[in-house]
């Protein structure tokens, strides 16, 4: 296993990620790529304005990068003397597709996401089992503090 995908929302689920992540990474000598997708920006004309009508939402997606920018390299800091070369990567676009996207591109033989009791873990592991466009490796949920975690793949 020598690359570990680690989908960071900054939610209450992300320490344990980051810590599975980090126990993993270690256990198998990986890379650890963490990511984290900012949803897309909505579309003007669905609202029936130009982005000069309407700038609000273009400056909000730009503050929503920044901060998502700054908690990644938080995040890397945390793990970074666990697994030195970690890398960070924002993503834009539907979580589920970008996180796929992002462990097809860098040819990660584990995803790991956190769950909020929601369940889009569990459909991501499946999916990733799946092999969509021919990615190839297995997930792990990391759950609530405390949460019984789930391995796949």
């Amino acid at each position: 296993m020598k690359n570990i995908v680690a989908a960071v929302d900054f939610s209450n689920a992300t320490p344990g990620v980051l810590e599975s992540a980090v126990k993993i990474a270690r256990a198998f000598d990986s890379s650890l790529h963490l990511l984290h997708v900012v949803e897309p920006e909505p579309s003007y004309t669905a609202y029936g304005f130009t982005p000069d009508e309407f700038p609000a939402i273009h400056l909000f997606q730009e503050e929503a990068r920044k901060r998502a920018t700054a908690r990644l390299q938080e995040a890397l800091d945390k793990v970074a003397g666990d697994v030195p070369g970690a890398t960070v990567h924002l993503a834009e676009g539907s979580p589920m597709h970008a996180i796929l996207d992002y462990v097809q591109k860098v040819g990660a033989n584990l995803v790991i996401v956190g769950s909020h009791g929601h369940g889009a873990g569990r459909r991501l592991a499946a999916r990733q089992r799946g092999g969509r466009n021919g990615a190839q490796g297995g997930g792990a949920h990391a759950g609530r503090p405390g949460a019984r975690r789930e391995m796949s793949g």
